[in-house]
């Protein structure tokens, strides 16, 4: 009868060590790979806007990239705003441009209701889609850390900062998708509830400090780039502009003092019929916050036009 075999402590101390210097191994070139894909994969949102060469790119959240047509706003543009992210989406999008960038100007879409929420918004999770740019950035990395104390450590690990995109940042990067201008066209439109019930307009609204740093950030950055920041605030149905609402009196007094600088064309104060006819037309959203394509073209015509009158020409600012 043959004695079952069996495995000594010293051998499976050694097995797991073996297994656990592989895993380490993977880890490391596995993050090794992705980093080196990711900054040629069309995954990496700076990547992606910059292919057709741009003069002038749209940043911002969801209202920004349904809001501003970048066929409408003309010349070659491309809207590079991302669902659901913040100011400080915009401020790492700058801070990771390339040296040898085509972009004059940057349209900033500034969202306010994001900008209150500050880390603690609910689309701060939408942030994570920039996750590999925070091993280099560690701006953004505080960022994360303000939501996850241990986002740091997390980090250690070379495959943590992809997970669940490295198959598209592999295939992005063999492949590149074509984005076309980054647009994206919504079509129809919500009608309104009769049953909502109105918001309180009387209340004093306040930013929280992180928020007015990013802004900072993102004015400094583009001087330094030598870029021409434009900033707007995209309209919402039935309501008027953020700068004439008594609640974000406090926060549009703080951000315009920021804007005050030559790099800024500051647009957000800008109102006119156009827009208030806009904002009373149901058939131009798609729902409360976004407009649809109708809605988009209309206003990236009145904003282009108001960049034509306001702005100046298409330039640098100074040589480079």
């Amino acid at each position: 009868m043959e004695r079952q075999s069996s495995i000594s402590a010293s051998e499976l101390s050694l097995a797991l060590a073996g297994l656990a210097l592989f895993l380490i191994a993977f880890d490391a070139v596995g993050g090794w790979v992705l980093r080196g894909a990711y900054q040629k994969s069309t995954v990496n949102p700076i990547y992606r806007a910059l292919l057709g060469n741009p003069e002038t790119v749209v940043l911002g959240s969801s209202t920004a990239m349904s809001g501003l047509s970048p066929s409408a706003l003309g010349g070659r543009a491309y809207n590079a705003s991302e669902n659901g992210q913040t100011i400080f989406y915009a401020a790492a999008f700058l801070r990771n441009l390339p040296l040898d960038h085509s972009l004059k100007r940057v349209i900033f879409g500034f969202d306010v209701q994001d900008f209150i929420r500050g880390h603690k918004s609910e689309f701060m999770k939408y942030l994570k889609t920039l996750a590999p740019l925070a091993e280099i950035d560690s701006e953004l990395m505080k960022k994360y850390e303000l939501n996850d104390p241990l986002a740091r450590y997390k980090y250690v690990s070379g495959l943590y900062p992809f997970q669940g995109r490295a198959r598209r940042v592999l295939f992005e990067w063999w492949r590149p998708k074509n984005a076309g201008n980054g647009f994206t066209f919504f079509e129809g439109y919500e009608k309104r509830n009769p049953n909502r019930r109105p918001e309180d307009y009387a209340t004093l609204l306040e930013a929280p400090e992180e928020s007015y740093e990013a802004l900072r950030q993102l004015v400094d950055l583009a001087g330094k780039r030598n870029l021409q920041l434009i900033v707007v605030s995209p309209p919402w149905r039935d309501q008027l502009i953020p700068a004439r609402q008594k609640r974000y009196s406090r926060i549009m007094k703080t951000a315009q003092k920021i804007f005050q600088t030559s790099a800024v064309c500051n647009l957000t104060e800008i109102s006119s019929s156009v827009i208030d006819k806009l904002i009373g037309d149901e058939t131009k959203f798609f729902d409360r916050r976004h407009l649809n394509g109708t809605g988009a073209e209309i206003y990236s015509r009145f904003i282009a036009q108001l960049i034509a009158n306001r702005c100046g020409e298409l330039s640098r600012l100074s040589s480079p």
